[in-house]
């Protein structure tokens, strides 16, 4: 995830359902067929949630209790007739506290959907979601690469987004590019990074290619309490603050 994309890549998926034996209990008999041996409404009502009609349910070998039961192999189906189905409910399910819309589609989500990227292997799959149809293309950086990146392979997409797009896909990778160059900021001005792994995590969310910079205000502002100093700057600025050997606030910080 990025500020820009949200990806999902799965591995060692089936490319097909294995088939399946599907197997229904219904109404005791007593209570599915009245005087005249006509099915009755619970009857009904079990053959349609079956999907067939109620002449085709039968009775199970239960000698005691005999009930309705429906018995049915369904042959799988192949994985890429699935997916557009599935990403659709798993995105709509994504918890999301204020919704927005973007064109006359009606869509809602967090942000507007520019583009859905939808590959199996190196096949890509038809999906329409958002109304945004599926293709095997994703897009770089907002301003170092804002051209196409055609995705030939699933396994391509984090390299080539890498390599290509300047971004770091990878949350976890794009933190720990964030921690070595605020570490190495903070080595070359004589102080520790002073932060929050809850800062550190927005400002994984905020990017898609670190690039750690050392910022200097003038000296004269620690005058006033290093906690409000330090407040403003993680809170409201973002900014990453740097302290001496005696914890005290430097004149310093990293964005």
């Amino acid at each position: 995830c990025t500020p820009r994309r949200l990806a999902i890549i799965v591995n060692d998926l089936d490319t097909k359902q294995q088939d399946q034996i599907i197997e229904c209990k219904g109404p005791k008999a007593q209570a599915a067929f009245d005087d005249e041996g006509k099915p009755t409404q619970a009857a009904i009502g079990f053959a349609r949630s079956c999907g067939i009609d109620a002449e085709k349910l039968e009775l199970d070998n239960d000698p005691d209790n005999p009930r309705l039961f429906y018995r049915e192999k369904r042959i799988g189906k192949n994985t890429n007739e699935l997916l557009a189905n599935m990403i659709e409910t798993a995105v709509k399910k994504l918890s999301v506290p204020k919704r927005m819309r973007w064109n006359l589609s009606n869509a809602e989500f967090i942000r507007p959907i520019r583009w859905l990227l939808v590959i199996l292997g190196s096949e890509t799959v038809d999906a329409n979601i958002f109304s945004i149809q599926s293709n095997n293309v994703s897009y770089g950086h907002r301003f170092h690469h804002v051209q196409e990146i055609t995705i030939e392979h699933a396994s391509k997409y984090k390299k080539l987004l890498k390599s290509k797009g300047h971004v770091l896909a990878d949350a976890a990778e794009r933190q720990n590019t964030i921690l070595e160059q605020v570490k190495k900021l903070a080595s070359d001005a004589n102080g520790k990074a002073f932060y929050t792994q809850e800062l550190l995590d927005e400002i994984t969310g905020l990017v898609e290619w670190p690039c750690a910079l050392l910022g200097e205000f003038d000296s004269k502002f620690l005058e006033v309490h290093k906690e409000l100093l330090i407040s403003t700057m993680q809170d409201n600025q973002k900014y990453i603050p740097l302290l001496d050997e005696k914890n005290e606030l430097l004149s310093k910080f990293i964005i």
